[in-house]
């Protein structure tokens, strides 16, 4: 969750979202901590295991669902809201592209963890319940970004590129915490 806490703080606050997105990195390596003391308990790594595989499978679905809509025109940029994270983390910077992608895996694979670590029986109805519930608090924090803005295009691809995040998610979860 610290991803979205960077961003809502960001929007809610008068923190910059650069300082938001460094201060967020305190509370993952906790958890990362945290989870490598658990990990003698084996539903917990498991479970932590099952959202590192499962957001892997949501970031390939989101990614390759943005492209699909690409091509068949409803999109144009699928994509310009990760570089424009980038560029908001490291304005005028050639790495800032570099920096939205990072950022965008971080997101996809943290929110899975998080996930399949409160969500002992996860399901596809849950986890795309999850994602749309990601999507729902990107959409009201977009006004942080500059560039990005809610039109057609930003909500078509926010919510379909969610929905099968959130499904590839649930279909690899179950299916992982079932054999732990």
């Amino acid at each position: 969750m610290a991803p979205a806490a960077a961003i809502l703080m960001a929007a809610w606050t008068p923190v910059d979202f650069r300082l938001a997105a460094g201060l967020s990195v305190v509370p993952v390596v906790a958890g990362v901590l945290v989870i490598g003391r658990m990990a003698g308990r084996s539903d917990v790594a498991t479970r932590a295991w099952a959202g590192l595989l499962g957001g892997v499978a949501g970031l390939l679905a989101y990614d390759a669902v943005r492209l699909a809509l690409e091509q068949v025109g409803l999109v144009s940029q699928p994509f310009r809201a990760i570089t424009l994270y980038g560029e908001s983390l490291l304005p005028g910077s050639a790495a800032a592209a570099g920096v939205g992608w990072a950022y965008h895996g971080w997101n996809g694979l943290a929110f899975a963890v998080f996930f399949t670590l409160v969500i002992r029986r996860p399901t596809v109805l849950k986890a795309v319940g999850w994602a749309l519930f990601l999507d729902m608090l990107q959409t009201l924090t977009v006004s942080e970004i500059p560039g990005l803005s809610v039109g057609r295009e930003f909500l078509t691809a926010s919510v379909v590129g969610h929905l099968a995040y959130g499904a590839a998610l649930g279909l690899v979860a179950a299916r992982f915490t079932e054999r732990g």
